[in-house]
């Protein structure tokens, strides 16, 4: 209960500060005599009141108006404790969320990655097949027992060997 008539202190201002601070509710005490003192409950309830009662004061409204404020701050703490469950799972999910979605970038970024290895492993191949080509074409031009055609071997095992790297490559 608060009086909101406090001398040298605003009751509003000290609603305010109270409700920040604590998760109680307020029930300003407030002299309804006259008309602005409805001006006075709105503001009240506008810096965070959570009821009032009017002077004079009765009991048997008092205490009924305590006890309905007594249950609505156990439905308040029951809700803060069914959400605190709420929070942690959300948490985690979000958490959960977050490595997914790096391991999907990564795996994007390794497709990517084999994509321009069998695309290179293409382009090197293309060549490689028409060196090949002119190998054996040469070889058939030229009579047998010639010392070129172990040049032509070399070359063939070189460009083969290439063409095992581009395979890698390209399986990679």
């Amino acid at each position: 209960l608060l009086e909101l008539h406090l001398p040298d202190t605003d009751g509003r201002q000290m609603i305010r500060s109270l409700k920040a601070e604590a998760t109680l509710p307020f029930i300003p005490l407030i002299a309804m005599a006259t008309n602005p003192a409805r001006d006075q409950v709105m503001a009240a309830l506008d810096a965070g009141a959570d009821e009032f009662i009017a002077r004079p004061v009765n009991d048997a409204e008092l205490l009924a108006r305590v006890r309905a404020m007594l249950r609505l701050k156990a439905l308040i703490e029951e809700l803060v404790s069914l959400d605190a469950p709420l929070e942690h799972g959300v948490r985690t999910h979000t958490r959960e969320l977050a490595r997914a979605q790096t391991g999907m970038y990564r795996s994007e970024k390794l497709a990517a990655l084999g994509r321009m290895a069998a695309s290179i492993a293409h382009e090197i191949n293309n060549p490689l097949s028409a060196i090949l080509l002119n190998i054996y074409l040469l070889r058939q031009s030229l009579p047998p027992g010639q010392p070129i055609h172990e040049s032509l071997d070399t070359i063939q095992q070189q460009v083969e060997t290439i063409a095992r790297l581009t395979e890698q490559l390209r399986y990679f």
